[in-house]
Formats: structure tokens, C-alpha cells, sequence
């Protein structure tokens, strides 16, 4: 048999249904509290736990965490809020999104390798400074336009060019401490 428990106004509060194997609370007003004003409070589960509502609000006063742990009870996965920060610690991380906005005063990456596969980039900045060890940069066309001065400083200059070389300026200078060398089959000067 199920149990069931109605309000004064006929309204089913508790029911209890052994043959299914459930019990369901639905309170007469519409609203249900559960309070351990004094003490902790835990809802445990062999299976899921699932919260659905219109809005679903989670307070603490001083930190929320959602873990992830394995069969030994060791976390896999933490979100953390604890005060004005936000932890994530993961094995990985996976965003898929169609449209993604990040706002900071101050962003940092820290990580063995970065591989990003874009369609399009365009970067502004009022500086850009690049520390590498080595570079190395394939592309089929590359365009630069500098209004001021294109300074290079290196220890050597080579440039390997399959075709054409070709260098139009209104003046050119060309100053070697030592010795300049021209070799072709022809040489054109004036």
C-alpha cells in the first residue's frame, strides 16, 4: 500500500509508495524549507542528485565547492568560490561555445606549449614585445607597413630569395667597415 499524507485542506504533502520505491514530498503552499540552524546538513545519493528550478541559487558565506572525486574519494575536479576568487583544477579543460568574451585588467598564461588554429586573427595593442629563443614564421604572403622606423639588429643577415630581390627606396645607404662584395653575371650601375 502507499502512504500518503494530506493537509487540513485535502492537499497531498507526503507520499510514500513502497512498490515503486519512492517518496515524494510536495508541501500544500507551494514552498518547502529545510533548516539545520544549528547543525550540517547532507543530501547523499547512490545515483543522481538533481536540482531543477526557474532559478537555482547557491549562498555561503564563506566558500561553494564542486568536486569530482574518484573511487578513493581523492578530488579529480574542483570549482572553487571561496571570497573574490574563482579556482578551476582539472585534468582538462574543454569550452566549446559559438561566442566567448573575456574581460580582464590582467591576464596570464602559463603552460609548456599554446596551440591556437584560427580563421582569422587581428590583434590591437599600443605594445607588443616578443622574448623568444628562436622563431620561425611560414607563411605565403607577409605585408608589413611601418610609418616610422623598421630597425633590425643582428649578429648576421642572410636573405635567401628564389626570384627577385627588390629594393626601391629614395635613398639607400650601404656602409661596411670592411669589404662589399657584388658577384652576378651582370652588374648595372648609374
Amino acid at each position: 500500500t502507499t502512504l500518503r499524507v494530506y493537509s487540513p485542506r485535502d492537499s497531498r504533502i507526503l507520499e510514500y509508495d513502497p512498490a515503486g520505491d519512492r517518496t515524494r514530498l510536495t508541501p500544500e503552499g507551494g514552498d518547502l524549507e529545510i533548516a539545520a540552524p544549528v547543525g550540517n546538513l547532507a543530501l547523499r545519493a547512490a545515483g543522481e542528485v538533481a536540482i531543477e528550478g526557474g532559478t537555482v541559487a547557491v549562498r555561503s558565506r564563506s566558500g561553494i565547492a564542486l568536486a569530482v572525486e574518484d573511487g578513493a574519494g581523492a578530488a579529480r575536479s574542483v570549482l572553487r568560490l571561496e571570497g573574490g576568487t574563482v579556482r578551476l583544477a582539472a585534468p582538462a579543460l574543454d569550452i566549446a561555445t559559438r561566442q566567448a568574451s573575456l574581460k580582464a585588467e590582467e591576464a596570464r598564461y602559463t603552460g609548456r606549449s599554446l596551440l591556437a588554429e584560427l580563421a582569422s586573427l587581428r590583434l590591437v595593442a599600443g605594445r607588443v614585445e616578443t622574448l623568444a629563443r628562436t622563431v620561425v614564421e611560414k607563411t605565403c604572403n607577409l605585408y608589413r607597413n611601418v610609418e616610422g622606423l623598421l630597425e633590425t639588429r643582428a649578429g648576421r643577415v642572410r636573405s635567401l630569395v628564389a626570384g627577385t630581390y627588390h629594393l626601391n627606396a629614395r635613398d639607400a645607404v650601404v656602409r661596411a667597415e670592411r669589404d662589399v662584395d657584388l658577384d652576378g653575371e651582370k652588374i648595372r650601375l648609374g
